[in-house]
């Protein structure tokens, strides 16, 4: 984003909450550093990182039925389940994604 008189109020606006918040919650510790560089007390930030327990997890066969609805077959499908914003640059899962299409034998199989 580009410097502004909005974006440097904005930043006043986020410090001072900051500031006043009791506790604030980071899921990444460079975040946390970042705002203790940014005057915030470390002592108030917790890290709680995003992650997952994969063994909650199971494979489990396609389901046919949306297979045949969404006509998915012989089709590679992926996902992106997480947070979609500015700084994530989601823009380099469709380079990948382009990337991937390209050097595959069978184009057509991807779903878009």
């Amino acid at each position: 984003m580009k410097d502004s008189l909005a974006i440097r109020i904005l930043e006043k606006i986020e410090l001072f909450l900051y500031h006043r918040a009791n506790l604030i919650i980071s899921v990444t510790h460079s975040f946390k550093e970042i705002l203790t560089q940014r005057g915030v007390n470390p002592e108030k930030i917790e890290v709680i990182t995003n992650g997952v327990d994969a063994s909650r997890f199971f494979h489990a066969d396609k389901d046919q039925e949306l297979v045949k609805q969404y006509d998915l077959a012989g089709k590679f499908v992926a996902g992106y389940v997480g947070t979609h914003g500015m700084a994530h640059q989601l823009e380099t899962i469709l380079e990948a994604a382009a990337i991937a299409q390209a050097e595959s034998d069978d184009s057509d199989s991807f779903c878009w």
